[in-house]
């Protein structure tokens, strides 16, 4: 999923997956010009676009792990936020109770806690303290 993830914000995914179906087409063009000529032309236009396809996948397959490490960074913040507003990777307040902020904070942060929650929303808020 986070392989995934990491590849949604890069646009080299859908930049490769067009040119490979334009390479695919192109080949589909020329084998039947080739046929026309004669059978075995057709033949030997398929053997070079399966070698060809072949090469394109490995070259794929080494872009897009470059991309990964290219962004992995990104991968390693959000894992951090993950495991911040997640501790254990459960729900915060699983983990932490109301009494822990409470004791710290006092009745400031129920106020910043206020302001921030629109109560009508069902959303995941993340306040900073």
């Amino acid at each position: 999923m986070t392989n995934n993830r990491i590849l949604d914000n890069s646009s080299i995914l859908r930049l490769l997956e067009e040119k490979e179906s334009l390479l695919i087409n192109s080949f589909s063009e020329l084998r039947s010009i080739a046929e026309t000529t004669e059978k075995s032309f057709g033949n030997m236009v398929k053997a070079e676009e399966i070698r060809q396809l072949k090469s394109y996948k490995r070259m794929k397959k080494r872009l897009l792990h470059a991309e990964k490490i290219k962004q992995s960074e990104l991968l390693e913040r959000l894992e951090n936020l993950f495991l911040n507003v997640h501790p254990s990777k459960t729900w915060q307040e699983r983990v932490y109770n109301f009494s822990v902020f409470f004791a710290d904070y006092g009745y400031s942060w129920l106020e910043t806690c206020l302001e921030e929650m629109v109560v009508q929303e069902s959303k995941l808020i993340i306040v900073a303290i």
